[in-house]
C-alpha cells in the first residue's frame, strides 16, 4: 500500500505505507516487526496504568475528563475547560502541567489566538489531558508532582510496565515524546495486538472497559471538530476507535469485533496541500481508512460518507485543483 501525490497527470511524490491488523488472535499485514515509535496512539494505556491504581477512588472522573486523558485534543475552550476540571479536583493549576505549549491542533482555535495576538497555553497543549491525568495519580500516589515526566519517575515506570504486559513483549524501548513524558518504540503487530484490548481488553479489563467508554461516549474530547478520529466515533456511532499518532502513525480496533489495526506511513505526518480549506488531511488518515475498507470494518453508507478520504483534491492558492492524492493497493 502507498498513497500516491499526483500533480497534474505526473506523480510528485509517493509514500509507502506499512500495517498490521490484529484478527482473531493473529496478525498480518506489511512490516509488522518494524520497531516504530507508538507516540499519542500509546495514550489510552498510559491512561489505563493511572487507573490502574484505584484512582477512580479517590477522584471520580466524569466519561468527558477520561476521554481526554486518551486525546490528542484541539484546544478549544471546551478542552481546556475540562483539563482545568480534572487539575482542580487535586487543588492543582495549569502551572502544574510539564507538557509545554505548542499552537492548537484545532485550526479555528489556532486562527482566534493568532488574531487575539496571544499565546497559547499548555492546558492547550494536544496532550494535556493525560498529563493532567498524571498528575492526579501522583496526588493520589503520593509521587512527586515536580517531576512527573522524568523517566524514572514511579508514574512512568508504570507506563511501560503497562505497555508491557498489554502487548506481551518482555521489553519495550523508550524515548522522549513531543510533550516531555516517555513514549515507547514497539512493532506494529504489537501496537494493533494493544488496541485490540479496548474491545475485548483481559488485562486491566475494567480499567481499559472505563476509558473505551468514555471515549466512545465523547467524540469530541477524544480529538476535536473535524478531525477524523472524531468523525470515525460520530459515523459509527461510537463503534470505530482510532487514534493519531505523530510521524504518520494511526492505531485503531472496531469495537464490536476486536479486529484492530496500526498503520503508519512511513514519510511521516505529511500533510495534503489544500489551501484555503479550513481541515487539515494527512496522507495517514487517508492510508488508515483504505485499511478499514479494506477489513470490512466500516459499512457501506460510513464508506461513503468518508469517500472524500480516499482521493482528496490537491489544490492551489487560487483554489484550483492541480492534482490529487489518493491510496494505492
Amino acid at each position: 500500500m502507498r498513497v500516491v501525490v499526483r500533480r497534474g497527470r505526473f506523480v510528485e511524490s509517493v509514500h509507502p505505507v506499512k500495517w498490521a491488523v490484529w484478527k482473531d488472535g493473529a496478525v498480518e499485514g506489511r512490516g509488522v516487526r518494524t520497531l516504530h515509535h507508538f507516540r499519542s496512539c500509546g495514550k489510552p494505556f498510559q491512561a489505563a496504568a493511572m487507573l490502574s491504581v484505584n484512582l477512580l477512588q479517590r477522584f471520580p472522573l466524569e466519561s468527558d475528563e477520561l476521554a481526554i486523558a486518551c486525546a490528542s485534543h484541539g484546544g478549544s475552550d471546551v478542552h481546556t475547560a475540562t483539563v482545568k476540571k480534572m487539575l482542580a479536583r487535586a487543588g492543582l493549576a495549569e502551572d502544574d502541567l510539564l507538557c509545554g505549549t505548542h499552537p492548537p491542533l484545532d485550526r479555528s482555535i489556532r486562527h482566534k489566538l493568532l488574531r487575539q495576538n496571544a499565546a497559547p497555553t499548555p492546558a492547550q497543549n494536544n496532550c494535556s489531558g493525560k498529563h493532567a491525568l498524571m498528575l492526579l495519580a501522583c496526588v493520589h500516589m503520593g509521587w512527586d508532582t515536580k517531576t512527573y515526566i522524568s523517566a524514572d519517575h514511579p508514574c512512568q515506570v508504570r507506563c511501560k510496565e503497562v505497555i508491557k504486559r498489554i502487548t506481551g513483549l518482555r521489553s519495550v524501548g523508550c524515548a522522549t515524546d513531543g510533550c516531555g513524558v516517555v513514549e515507547f518504540v514497539l512493532p506494529l503487530s504489537a501496537m494493533a495486538k494493544a488496541y485490540a484490548q479496548l474491545a475485548y481488553p483481559r488485562i486491566l479489563s475494567d480499567e481499559l472497559t472505563t476509558l473505551r467508554n468514555a471515549i466512545r461516549s465523547n467524540p469530541v474530547h477524544f480529538a476535536y471538530e473535524g478531525a477524523t478520529p472524531t468523525l470515525l466515533l460520530q459515523i459509527t456511532g461510537g463503534r470505530v476507535i482510532m487514534k493519531t499518532g505523530g510521524a504518520g502513525l494511526r492505531c485503531g480496533v472496531d469495537t464490536e469485533t476486536g479486529v484492530a489495526f496500526a498503520v503508519k506511513v512511513e514519510s511521516g505526518s505529511v500533510d495534503v496541500p489544500t489551501m484555503g480549506k479550513e481541515r487539515r488531511y494527512q496522507l495517514a488518515d487517508m492510508a488508515a481508512i483504505a485499511v478499514m475498507c479494506n477489513l470490512g470494518i466500516l459499512s457501506s453508507e460510513e464508506r461513503r460518507q468518508l469517500q472524500w478520504l480516499s482521493r482528496i483534491d490537491l489544490l492551489n492558492a487560487r483554489g484550483e485543483v492541480v492534482g490529487e492524492a489518493a491510496v494505492e493497493t
